[in-house]
This record gives structure tokens, C-alpha cells and sequence, in this order.
């Protein structure tokens, strides 16, 4: 946070060291953070120009586009931020323009902005764009298509991956966004003022998300896509060449982080087969003193590999953020079904709409259950038909009804056996009117039920040979 005291001391200091690039203030809370490849502080930028100061010493200005939308607001902490309109991706609406210098020669990435959003509700605005086009690109939004904030990392060849939050960025406050990209790790985390929000496997390196021409790479506030543009605030902007650690981003992020109020669980069920490891949950959905949920990564004892050499069941102990987790484990063999009939799987809940073969006949199964299911459509066979034993279509009709008030489908192909070139006749003429008269009968029979039973049979049309 750039705080009055902070700007007294970087100009202190400059004026007793000479000609020193000014260095972002909370980059400079923690000495085992690394300098910055760019940042953009927006103090001393004029919309009515195009260049954006990069303020990391190293040159790398952005350019500035549609300024004349962009206006000038107090910041987060003291000084200045860049307000950003929004609007359509084919609007006038401002956008910052990132130098190919930005990515060049990085292989992991961390990327950190403080940004107040508005709340529009129109989703895939795009913070940042890092990379070429829709191909390859890396981005985060404060409210995706679900509502919820996401980054994602894509690039042809690799594994991409998206990650999400539990909800849409906190609108109309002041929130610093990191990214990590670390490929000794293979993952891509990001945080939410100085505090893991959630993580995902990545093959994609800054190396993937470079043009191949050109002198771009990236935009703020602007999508690779026909996206809205980013509506809001932007203060401090910056890109490191190295994937921060969890403690280098929380003193970067220059803000108290978050503290864990509670966790959604503390026992996990987990099951595996003979001889394989099995996988525990890496994190655990936990409550914030900021009251946004994010994943909490949990710390297992380890595991000995004697513990699931044969059946059994067991249990590994955990940490979260200091409080103590159980998994329960169990151990099966390889395509083992187990069934405890002394448990309860608990309420039922119906909501299952057709089934094929699904009644066999009249209480099998009971009304009660096909009225739990909630059971609407059957699809089954002609009466006296070659499929199955029962499931008679006029014979699962009466149950079906007189539970659900569903309809029976009747498919007639399964009134024969066999192909059309098998069915009784002569010629084929003949094999077709007997079997158009085959479906007659059934219709006739139909026309016995019961008639509030009628309506619920349904003949589906077949095609003539």
C-alpha cells in the first residue's frame, strides 16, 4: 500500500542515492520478494496521452488506447488509479497495451493487480490478457460465465486449465489479484489479497503465451475475445519473472491478509484399490475473515505403503491452517463392489424422468417406487414381443399410469425377431402387411385397456423397409 510515509521514504531516499528508479512500495515490504519485470502505478499518467510508466526501472511502458474514455481516480492507498470504462469489445471504451518485452525470455510468471471492479454484471471481462490471441493466453476475470472469479492458462500443445473462486470478485473495494505460473510445479494458483483462493495443473509456461510477431503482449482491461471490457479501476500492475512463493505474494500484495475463521470439513472418506496410494483431498473449502471462501490446502501425514497392500480400512491424519484433519480410508480390490445394508444411504431424492425396460410388470417394481421416482416416460416392447420375458408394454402401462400418469413408449421393431427379410411372407409386400397387421393387433389391444389408460400408450413411428 502506498502510504504517505511510504512515498516520504522513496523520496528520501532518492534524494540520497541519486538517480534510483523508483521502486513500487509494496514490492519493497518484503527483501526476498524479486524486483518486478514491469509496474504501472498509473501516478504520474495523463489520459489525454498514450504512454503508461512502467515504474520497475526497466523501461517497459505500456501504451494507453481510447484514453480519452479513461479517467483519473484516487487510488488505494494514496495517489492515483487508472478508471477504466468498459462497454463492448467493439466500443471506444480504454484499454492499456502491454510491450512484447513483458513475456520475452520468461519461463514462470507472477502477476499482481490491485483493482477496484464495479460490479457490471456482464461476464468475461477480462483484467489482464497475457499471451498472443484466443489461442494462447493467460487472464482473469472477476465474474465468468458462472458467476464466479476465474483465471485461466491456455496454450496449444500444452495443458491449459481454468480455476475458479467460490463467488465473483468483491465489487466497489479495493482487491489485489495474484497469479502464479510455476513450472517446476506444473500449477497455476491464484490469490485474493495476499490469500490462496484455489490451484490447478498446468503444462503452460510464459514461454507458450509469447507472439510470434508482433510487438504485443497483452492488454489491460481488454479480452483476446469479443468480451466486455474490463469496467473499473486499476492502481498498481505488476509482472514478475518468477512464480512467487505463498509468503512472497502475501508481503507483495502490501495488504494484512485474510485470516481462516473455519473449514467446511475436517473427515474425508477416501477410497482406493490394493496397491495403489490413495488420493487425498489437497484442500478443503474454508471460511475468511474477509468473508470470501476460498481452498485451504491441507498438510497429510505420510503414508505407508503397507497400509493399502491389502483389503482393510485406515486412517491418515491431517493439518489445515493449524486444525486437525481425518481421512478414512478404504481399501479395495480391483473392480470390488461394496454394499453395507446396515446403512442408510440416506433421503431419496427422486427426480429420475424415463427409463428403458424400467417396469417388468404389474408390482415389480411397486407403485410406491415409481411414484418416487418420479418415473414420466418407458420406453419398452410391443405386447407378447421377443425382448425380454416381461416389461410388456399393456402390462406396465396400468402401474405407470395409475403412479405417475407417465407414458409408455412403444418401440414396434420389437414385435419379430430378427431382420425384415426374416419376417413371415413371400414377398416383401407380404412381409410388410404382415407386420403393419402385427401392429394393428396391438393397436386393438390397446383399445381393450381401461380407456383412462389409453392416452398414456404411445406408438412410435417406424420406418418401411
Amino acid at each position: 500500500m502506498r502510504s504517505s510515509r511510504a512515498r516520504l521514504l522513496s523520496a528520501l531516499a532518492a534524494g540520497l542515492l541519486g538517480a534510483v528508479p523508483a521502486v513500487p512500495a509494496r514490492a519493497a515490504l518484503a527483501a526476498d520478494v524479486p524486483a518486478p519485470v514491469v509496474a504501472y502505478d498509473f501516478d504520474a499518467d495523463d489520459p489525454a496521452g498514450t504512454v503508461i510508466a512502467d515504474r520497475s526501472g526497466n523501461g517497459l511502458d505500456g501504451t494507453l488506447v481510447n484514453g480519452s474514455t479513461a479517467a483519473v481516480v484516487d487510488g488505494s492507498g494514496g495517489g492515483h488509479a487508472l478508471q477504466l470504462p468498459g462497454g463492448a469489445s467493439t466500443s471506444t471504451g480504454a484499454y492499456v497495451s502491454l510491450p512484447r518485452a513483458v513475456l520475452d525470455g520468461r519461463t514462470d510468471l507472477t502477476v499482481s493487480v490491485r483493482v477496484r471492479w464495479d460490479g457490471t454484471a456482464a461476464p468475461w471481462q477480462w483484467i489482464y490478457a497475457l499471451g498472443q490471441d484466443n489461442t494462447r493466453f493467460l487472464f482473469t476475470t472477476p465474474y465468468s460465465g458462472d458467476g464466479r472469479v476465474q483465471t485461466g492458462v491456455w496454450a496449444p500443445g500444452a495443458t491449459g486449465v481454468d480455476i475458479k473462486g467460490y463467488g465473483p470478485l468483491p465489487a466497489d473495494a479495493w482487491k489485489t489479484l495474484t497469479v502464479t505460473l510455476d513450472t517446476a510445479a506444473d500449477r497455476v494458483t491464484s490469490y485474493l489479497d495476499g490469500a490462496q483462493i484455489t490451484s490447478g495443473a498446468t503444462t503452460v509456461s510464459a514461454a507458450d503465451l509469447l507472439p510470434t510477431s508482433g510487438d504485443v503482449a497483452g492488454f489491460i482491461g481488454k479480452s483476446f475475445f469479443p468480451d466486455p471490457l474490463f469496467d473499473g479501476a486499476v492502481d498498481d500492475f505488476r509482472v514478475y519473472g518468477a512464480a512467487l512463493t505463498a509468503e512472497q505474494v502475501a508481503a507483495a500484495a502490501g495488504v494484512t491478509p485474510p485470516t481462516v475463521t473455519g473449514i467446511s470439513a475436517t473427515t474425508f472418506d477416501v477410497r482406493t484399490t490394493i496397491g495403489t496410494a490413495p488420493a487425498l483431498p489437497a484442500t478443503v473449502r474454508a471460511q475468511y475473515s474477509d468473508g470470501y471462501d476460498r481452498d485451504l490446502p491441507i498438510t497429510w501425514a505420510a503414508v505407508d505403503s503397507a497400509q493399502y497392500a491389502q483389503r482393510g480400512t485406515f486412517e491418515v491424519t491431517g493439518t489445515a491452517a493449524g486444525r486437525a484433519v481425518t481421512a478414512t480410508v478404504t481399501v479395495i480390490r480391483e473392480g470390488e463392489m461394496t454394499i453395507d445394508l446396515s446403512k442408510s444411504t440416506g433421503a431419496f431424492h427422486g427426480g429420475a424422468s424415463g427409463t428403458l425396460y424400467g417396469l417388468y410388470g404389474a408390482g415389480v417394481p411397486t407403485n410406491n417406487l415409481i411414484e418416487g421416482m418420479h418415473l414420466r416416460t418407458v420406453s419398452t416392447k410391443a405386447q407378447d414381443g421377443p425382448q425380454h420375458p416381461g416389461a410388456d408394454a399393456l402390462e406396465v402401462v396400468q402401474p405407470l399410469a395409475d403412479s405417475t400418469d407417465g407414458d409408455v413408449y412403444i418401440y414396434m421393431t420389437d414385435i419379430y425377431r430378427g431382420f425384415p427379410y426374416e419376417w413371415p411372407g413371400s414377398t416383401p409386400q407380404e412381409k410388410l402387411d404382415g407386420y403393419k397387421a402385427k401392429i394393428a393387433t396391438q393397436v386393438d389391444q390397446v383399445k381393450t385397456l381401461d380407456p383412462k389408460y389409453q392416452d398414456n400408450v404411445v406408438f412410435v413411428p417406424f420406418n418401411e423397409p
